[in-house]
């Protein structure tokens, strides 16, 4: 990552995307359960996390938010692995975001422009 081009490596999101991958295989491995729920339980979660930025970086053009942002989304909901916790996960961040900021402008007298 760098922290003055504000970039992600794309090797960095593609490891972490796979590692998603092979944490919700070893889950699927070593605690079972129904693949068809777990799968579609997965997808949900996939359209919620990753979705959501992917629509908001496509529709902004990127002034909203980059394109590592829903390359991380995906790789978080391959961990979370439903759909419920990828929804918990949307909010809370949002609403840590938004506490956040307002904080910054509040107290410390700082404009945040992204």
């Amino acid at each position: 990552m760098d922290i003055y081009e504000k970039k992600v490596e794309q090797k960095m999101l593609q490891l972490l995307i796979i590692l998603g991958v092979i944490f919700w295989s070893l889950r699927q491995v070593f605690y079972g359960g129904k693949l068809g729920e777990n799968l579609l339980s997965l997808i949900i979660g996939v359209l919620i996390l990753a979705g959501v930025y992917y629509l908001l970086y496509k529709v902004s053009k990127e002034k909203l938010v980059g394109g590592a942002e829903w390359m991380i989304g995906l790789a978080m909901a391959l961990v979370l692995a439903k759909w419920e916790l990828s929804l918990l996960c949307l909010v809370t961040s949002n609403i840590v975001a938004a506490v956040t900021i307002f904080a910054i402008n509040a107290f410390l007298n700082k404009k945040i422009k992204q």
